[in-house]
């Protein structure tokens, strides 16, 4: 385990080393490394989001969605599962690779598909169960991202294809946030081939361990949230911090609720949850950015 470590502290070095300022980027998000802002809150859920609940029927999966309590009054509600920070990491990276495609592996709320769209990305989303609400405020305010119901793991290689055979150039970037935990990396180590990067939500060097994954390795060099790196850039402690201070500015909901005591009744008698409240440090799950067949300088 150690050499996956090190190896992984060696990409580290070469590529947040070549991280260019991007401050249009720092300040879309209101990050000012190694701090962030409680503007970010505003690139993490709409403030149109209200109503946390779990609806198995609807995602098919435990995980909190939202929604409009009034389309017309506060508009669309999309939010984003990912952080603030790690969007940020990806459309710096899509820029020092210049890849000038990006498809997602998993949308649930989203929030994401809007950033990378904001910052020039032809961008594409696969989504085995679509939320209609978020379908509905996708098309209405990104237009442009392609939104694609179904299995991405099966999608995703025709989607490369057809992209290359018609522009031989294309530089194509993964985000992976529906596959999670057992099997994701042998899963990102196949569709990276012919990509720029993956990156891979909810994943960490130290889940290589587990039985369940069966110790397979990134085939490619990667970060990790967590590493030494990223942490001088911006610390996962520090986002979550930014945004709890955005929630305690705007201490109210859309329906008027107050955030500081709203609860979400646990999944099938699971503990409850405090949506509105922000995860402390050493209690979150990292993200890794895999590098892929085509991750070479240009």
């Amino acid at each position: 385990m150690s050499r996956v470590y090190a190896a992984a502290d060696c990409a580290a070095e070469t590529i947040m080393g070549h991280l260019p300022r991007s401050l249009d980027v720092l300040d879309y998000f209101s990050l000012t490394p190694p701090t962030a802002g409680p503007g970010a809150l505003q690139r993490y859920r709409l403030k149109g989001c209200d109503h946390p609940h779990f609806n198995w029927q609807v995602v098919k999966r435990v995980a909190m969605i939202w929604d409009s309590p009034d389309l017309q009054k506060w508009g669309h509600c999309l939010w984003s599962n990912m952080l603030p920070s790690q969007i940020a990491f990806i459309v710096i990276l899509a820029r020092v690779f210049k890849v000038t495609h990006l498809v997602e592996c998993g949308r649930m709320g989203g929030m994401p598909l809007t950033h990378y769209a904001h910052f020039g990305l032809n961008v594409t989303s696969f989504e085995l169960n679509p939320i209609p609400w978020v379908k509905d405020a996708l098309a209405a305010l990104v237009p442009a991202v392609r939104q694609i119901d179904g299995d991405c793991v099966k999608g995703i290689p025709a989607y490369i294809e057809e992209v290359t055979r018609a522009d031989p150039t294309a530089r194509i970037a993964i985000v992976l946030d529906g596959p999670k935990g057992y099997g994701v990396i042998s899963v990102a180590n196949t569709l990276a081939e012919k990509a720029v990067f993956v990156a891979i939500d909810d994943q960490s060097p130290a889940m290589l361990r587990l039985k369940g994954n069966h110790n397979v390795q990134p085939r490619w060099p990667y970060v990790y949230e967590g590493s030494a790196q990223w942490n001088a850039w911006v610390p996962t402690e520090n986002m979550y911090a930014a945004l709890a201070t955005g929630e305690a500015m705007t201490p109210t909901t859309p329906s008027g609720r107050q955030k500081a005591g709203a609860r979400v009744k646990g999944f099938r008698g699971g503990a409850d949850l405090l949506p509105y409240q922000h995860q402390r440090k050493g209690s979150y799950v990292q993200q890794m950015v895999m590098l892929g067949g085509r991750w070479r300088w240009v």
